[in-house]
């Protein structure tokens, strides 16, 4: 009976811990689906954001042009192209911001990702070791058992004195 308690104890150990595995691996993947999903997010809003800024430029550029044509201004003169020279260099700056910002989030859900990935493998457990560990448990659960079973078989054989039948409690007055 404790050969058998140890290997069935083992054994459910054994099993909970490759199910504690494949659950974890199985958070893994659902982490590195998340982060990457979460990135793409960000690339396609940092797209639309550069994407209004360079709209935002070139209406910027064309009212510059607009309005250097109704002054009678060449737009070759060096005051327009200052001024479109200018409203390209914005472009370029709020561009690379995003950019930076971009990097940036990416960096943060990497470095998350890689934490939960992190403590999700520290939970994982060795099937064997586990195993062991279990078949260690039934067998001492075994032994206490089996010692209680022993100790109630010597404390039921012991003697015990035979009951008094003629006896007559004194009276206390």
């Amino acid at each position: 009976m404790l050969a058998s308690q140890r290997a069935f104890s083992a054994a459910t150990s054994f099993a909970m811990a490759q199910a504690q595995n494949r659950a974890i691996a199985a958070a893994q993947r659902a982490q590195v689906d998340a982060a990457v999903a979460q990135q793409r997010m960000l690339a396609e809003q940092a797209g639309l954001e550069q994407l209004r800024n360079e709209r935002q430029a070139a209406q910027i550029l064309g009212r510059i042009r607009a309005q250097s044509a109704d002054a009678g201004i060449s737009l070759n003169s060096g005051s327009v192209r200052a001024l479109e020279s200018q409203a390209v260099s914005d472009l370029a700056l709020n561009n690379t911001v995003v950019e930076q910002n971009f990097a940036s989030q990416v960096d943060y859900v990497r470095s998350g990702g890689q934490a939960n990935l992190a403590a999700l493998s520290a939970q994982t457990q060795s099937p064997l070791l586990a195993g062991i560990g279990g078949g260690i448990g039934g067998f001492q659960t075994g032994l206490s058992i089996g010692g209680a079973v022993q100790e109630f078989g010597r404390l039921s054989a012991t003697p015990r004195p035979a009951p008094v039948s003629n006896f007559t409690p004194p009276r206390i007055f």
